[in-house]
């Protein structure tokens, strides 16, 4: 983790402004064509959610905007952000909230988050060092998402990334809604003002063979082909300002 230095930082005068401003937050919604990742989860036996989380986590992190977080007032750059979501357990109405590290690949994450899953016996399990560093992931799998807001005790300094998304609809064009909230103080700057993590999240949530974060193989194996019945998720992202 490294402090960020006021006098020599660019975005010293843009974190100044937006710090004053009562309501930092907003977001934005945009579709990602996820088929490949579908099926990719699907022929190997992965859970497709929590694949999602674990190409999120990457898409955050690649985009520094995304790992910086305000503690008394002074901006650190975090070396990363950790994951955490919601999850149902078989036959549960009622979910917790898993969070643990990154792992290196996608299938070592999707089994260390199914074991910590099912080992958890309480709504909540966090280590209260890390809660500035987290990203919040939820899921509503029963509906198209077009827009989302987030319980949450109200803190300007609060610079948790929100991600969200909803159901997965193959309408012959091929993406799913996400949405991601994050304050916008720290973020504004020369990858857009509006959504810096939408490139990254589309590119390793729609071609993850692409973005080297799942295991290796020719083109075109175990991928449908583009224009055949592609599948979208709405993503929704909440950005503080």
């Amino acid at each position: 983790m490294q402090k960020i230095d006021h006098s020599t930082w660019p975005r010293a005068e843009n974190f100044g402004f937006f710090s004053a401003v009562s309501q930092p937050f907003y977001s934005v919604t945009f579709r990602v064509d996820v088929t490949n990742l579908h099926a990719y989860t699907k022929q190997r036996g992965l859970s497709f959610y929590y694949a999602l989380v674990y190409l999120a986590t990457n898409a955050v992190n690649a985009v520094e905007n995304f790992r910086y977080t305000i503690r008394d007032g002074e901006v650190y750059l975090l070396d990363e952000r950790i994951p955490s979501f919601t999850d149902l357990k078989p036959g549960s109405e009622d979910f917790h909230i898993v969070t643990l590290p990154q792992e290196e690949t996608l299938e070592q994450f999707c089994a260390a988050a199914k074991a910590r899953s099912e080992a958890q016996a309480h709504f909540l399990d966090q280590d209260d060092k890390e809660l500035d560093a987290l990203i919040y992931f939820s899921c509503t799998p029963w509906f198209d998402l077009t827009a989302l807001t987030n319980e949450r005790d109200f803190d300007r300094d609060d610079n948790i990334p929100r991600i969200a998304w909803g159901k997965y609809v193959p309408d012959g064009t091929g993406r799913e809604p996400l949405l991601l909230r994050h304050p916008c103080r720290c973020r504004p700057g020369e990858q857009g003002f509006l959504c810096p993590g939408e490139r990254p999240l589309r590119q390793r949530l729609g071609r993850p063979h692409k973005a080297g974060l799942c295991s290796a193989e020719p083109e075109g194996t175990g991928q449908p082909p583009h224009g055949t019945g592609r599948s979208e998720r709405r993503v929704i992202i909440l950005f503080p300002a």
